[in-house]
């Protein structure tokens, strides 16, 4: 329960990251969505997201 708790906090706490990645990648001609803006290697945005998911991931295995 704590695990999941911390997961949604940094989640919440980084939706800033999702609205500028998002509007980045529709400016260069993508969708939007999430596979979008994750699957360049060379867009430091989607680093931060995918690095963002590991530790929100991570948060989430205290619980077991």
């Amino acid at each position: 329960m704590f695990g999941k708790l911390i997961s949604s906090a940094i989640k919440v706490a980084t939706l800033p990251l999702d609205a500028a990645n998002a509007a980045q990648d529709i400016a260069f001609g993508g969708s939007g969505s999430k596979s979008s803006r994750t699957k360049d290697d060379f867009n430091p945005l989607g680093d931060l997201e995918r690095l963002r998911d590991k530790v929100a991931d991570a948060a989430e295995e205290i619980d077991d």
